[in-house]
């Protein structure tokens, strides 16, 4: 299993012991992020690559770190910088059947983009990232009261497609 925290990505065992001090920790160095990392959110590939948000002002973007985790800047296999500066990856999953990974930002405002949803096409062989799709902005929906505003976490049932999100609003 693994476990976001601020500090790192937790590895645990089914019995929830420990793997690692942290597996991944927060100076991810290279284009993966900063001394400063705060990951929150966590998510696997089909071919076990892990996804992250990385949820830092000056360095707010989503990543993909080598299935072994994170021990040197090679392991940093592709990042995706955030639609805009004050836009704060907070939730991540992966779609394997279409390749897709889905991606919530938080913000404090409702400028264009700050609480959005985006998709991203995503190569699990050759670790591109590509063709960022907005599906949702709260800022279109100002005058009916923005329907999503300060997304905090969501889940995609692949079943019947449907996508849940947590909001404060």
């Amino acid at each position: 299993f693994l476990i976001a925290k601020t500090a790192g990505i937790e590895r645990l065992t089914s019995q929830g012991v420990r793997l690692g001090a942290p597996y991944i920790g927060t100076n991810l160095g290279a284009t993966c992020g900063a001394a400063n990392a705060n990951i929150n959110n966590v998510a696997v590939t089909a071919t076990g690559k892990i996804l992250y948000t990385n949820a830092v002002a000056s360095n707010n973007r989503w990543g993909v770190i080598s299935p072994n985790g994170y021990s040197s800047a090679s392991d940093c296999l592709a990042v995706q910088a955030a639609p805009d500066t004050n836009a704060f990856p907070v939730a991540i999953q992966y779609l394997s059947a279409t390749s897709q990974v889905l991606v919530a930002y938080a913000g404090n405002s409702l400028n264009v983009n700050l609480n959005s949803i985006y998709v991203y096409d995503f190569n699990d062989t050759t670790n591109v990232i590509s063709n960022p799709v907005k599906i949702y902005d709260a800022n279109t929906y100002v005058a009916t009261g923005y329907l999503l505003y300060g997304i905090s976490a969501m889940v995609f049932n692949p079943e019947d497609s449907s996508l849940y999100v947590a909001t404060a609003i």
